[in-house]
């Protein structure tokens, strides 16, 4: 990572730090100049410092390898919906080939994800506290992060991407035709709660897989 880009990513992490910022739900990170900040900070990545959850295929005939490969079933998976010319919500893109695909097909594509610093939705293990949890977490949830903007970069993707809590989302977020939950719910404590915020942006359908 270049001087210009580890700047460009403390500038991005101080956001999320900021008690106002949190209390306000993350707003503001649609506008332009957010989103270029955001992919400033990520520009450097590099696919070691990536944990890739799903694979991709990249131009030039490259293929990361990931943890699911959803690529032959990708239609039924996204419910087998038309999306030229939608606007979709994804929430958890994780790595991001839904997305992307999504994309592909004519979609205008906004990601939502878990925002730097917020904890993931799990009980410590046997002997584990509390605080590791919560560490460990963070720190995955960034390699996924990185392996998002790697994706990105290397596609040269248009997505845009908002992080915060899935349970208060960002009122500035705007409407949506669809919203899609790619294996997402079960990760959640309060599934319903979520499901219920993302209705409030959504006009047509909510797809869950």
């Amino acid at each position: 990572m270049n001087d210009a880009s580890a700047e460009a990513r403390e500038t991005f992490l101080s956001f999320f730090k900021d008690p106002q910022t949190k209390r306000s739900g993350f707003e503001g990170q649609l506008d332009p100049g957010f989103q270029g900040l955001a992919a400033a900070a990520h520009s450097g990545v590099s696919v070691e410092e990536c944990h890739s959850y799903h694979t991709l295929d990249l131009p030039g005939g490259r293929v990361v390898e990931g943890a699911w490969d959803l690529r032959a079933g990708v239609h039924d998976y996204l419910g087998r919906l038309d999306y030229a010319g939608l606007r979709v919500l994804e929430f958890g893109p994780a790595t991001g080939f839904l997305g992307f695909t999504m994309e592909a097909w004519g979609a205008e594509v906004t990601a939502f994800e878990i925002a730097p610093f917020l904890s993931q939705d799990l009980v410590p293990g046997d002997g584990e506290s509390a605080a590791n949890t919560l560490a460990s977490t963070v720190d995955f949830s960034g390699r996924i992060r990185n392996s998002w903007w790697y994706g990105r970069r290397e596609i040269r993707s248009g997505i845009r991407v908002v992080y915060g809590d899935i349970y208060r989302l960002p009122r500035d977020m705007g409407r949506c035709d669809v919203s899609t939950f790619g294996a997402i719910l079960l990760h959640l404590k309060s599934p319903y709660l979520a499901l219920e915020q993302a209705a409030g942006h959504t006009d047509r359908a909510i797809v869950v897989t």
